[in-house]
């Protein structure tokens, strides 16, 4: 049973035959609802006198533009997908 964290690799695995769609769809749920849950704890657990969550930031930085950003993203995503992938063959 091939178990991920991540819902780039559930659909990476969906689509090239490793997962059923049913198996993808139940995974790809699971894998939102704990990542709410998770957003939920980091809120919880922030101090209260920091006034915001500002403790974990995920804001792009001092010249950084969103298509820059996005790039990134996107490539940091694909060599996950792939690593991943190619682990499993």
């Amino acid at each position: 049973m091939f178990r991920s964290l991540s819902p780039a690799i559930t659909t990476a695995l969906y689509l090239t035959g490793v997962l059923t769609g049913r198996r993808a769809v139940l995974l790809f749920i699971a894998q939102i609802i704990g990542g709410l849950i998770a957003s939920a704890l980091v809120l919880g657990l922030t101090p209260a006198g920091s006034g915001d969550v500002d403790v974990v930031n995920t804001s792009l930085s001092d010249g950084v533009t969103y298509a820059q950003g996005f790039l990134m993203e996107m490539l940091g995503t694909s060599v996950l997908v792939f690593s991943v992938l190619m682990l499993g063959e």
